[in-house]
């Protein structure tokens, strides 16, 4: 197993920021995980989303008043969410009995009270925000970082940068070596449909990134894995590097290199691109709608489905209500996954 820090050591310190990856190398991580969006000028910024309101500063900077905007995107994503609907969009049926054992958002004690909260303090959330895509990477670098969660530690607000992917690969080489360990990265691609439309290509640009820092594709020289552990993608599609082979060189190979995403299609063209990088495919929710294929994350719990994801992803990334099961038993993410080799 490796232990890794989603965001950083996020409640501690705000998410994302070079402090917050500090911490958590500090208390232990093996990997530390970025959310990648891209500014106006291509440039790919470690961001939990393209809206910018509830992560940084940038509704007290008057400079940037006039950004505020609707987005068509986000009122797509908080429609994905809100409410819980018994059937997605796209008309593929999830089973009434599955949706009512998971519940919605608000059906759980915890959903409930952050419901209340937003309720109240009025951060119920809205298609209005400033958003990444409509600022420079100089306008971005003007930002100060700020906790996202309301019942966080809020005391340092509006002290940290934020980083570009640069930056976080630059810092992942440094404390590697501060720590005399390899320090791995695990970076989301985040809303590749939305910004594909915007004519930039999010998958190709974080590729570009990733061999000035070592993770190059030829990465198979670089195990040190009995001959007969090792597989070949172009001879059998559905094998895959062995996840206990160990790499010459871990800070350098993408052996510390995880890409992941909750859309089909980048993981697809990185497969076929960059075949030796480590992807995952994230799983959101049964009644929720993947972005770039209209179809419900539901139908992409079943053994088929999953047969078909290991042909293009080393693994899943499903949500812990759907993989931890909350009665006894064992969950389908379990079953299945473990069934396609995932």
């Amino acid at each position: 197993p490796i232990v890794i820090a989603h965001r950083g050591a996020s409640g501690y310190r705000p998410e994302e920021t070079a402090a917050a990856y500090e911490l958590a190398v500090e208390e232990g991580a093996d990997y530390i995980e970025a959310d990648i969006c891209l500014t106006k000028d291509g440039v790919p910024i470690c961001r939990h989303d393209c809206s910018l309101n509830s992560t940084t500063n940038v509704a007290a900077l008057p400079e940037f008043a006039d950004r505020l905007r609707t987005s068509p995107y986000l009122k797509r994503a908080i429609g994905r969410s809100y409410p819980l609907p018994t059937k997605p969009s796209n008309g593929s049926a999830v089973s009434r009995s599955h949706v009512q054992s998971h519940g919605s958002f608000g059906d759980s004690p915890n959903g409930r009270a952050a419901l209340a909260w937003h309720s109240k303090h009025r951060r119920v959330p809205t298609s209005s925000d400033w958003f990444t895509e409509d600022f420079t990477w100089a306008e971005i670098q003007s930002l100060r970082a700020r906790e996202r969660l309301p019942f966080r530690d809020h005391h340092r607000d509006n002290i940290y940068h934020v980083l570009s992917l640069r930056d976080f690969l630059q810092l992942a080489r440094a404390l590697s070596t501060l720590h005399d360990r390899p320090v791995g990265v695990y970076i989301e691609l985040k809303h590749r449909s939305h910004f594909l439309e915007l004519g930039q290509d999010m998958a190709g640009i974080v590729a570009r990134h990733l061999p000035g820092f070592g993770y190059q594709d030829a990465c198979e020289r670089a195990f040190h894995a009995p001959a007969n552990t090792r597989h070949s993608r172009d001879t059998d599609p559905g094998a895959h590097t062995p996840k206990q082979a160990q790499c010459a060189s871990p800070g350098e190979c993408t052996c510390a290199l995880f890409l992941q995403s909750f859309e089909t299609r980048d993981l697809q063209w990185l497969h076929e691109h960059h075949p030796y990088y480590r992807t995952i495919q994230l799983l959101g929710r049964p009644w929720e709608i993947q972005e770039d294929t209209g179809i419900s994350y539901g139908d992409m719990y079943n053994a088929s489905a999953l047969v078909e994801i290991a042909a293009y992803a080393s693994g899943i990334g499903p949500s812990k209500t759907d993989l931890i099961a909350r009665t006894a038993g064992t969950t389908q993410s379990e079953r299945h996954g473990a069934a396609s080799g995932l």
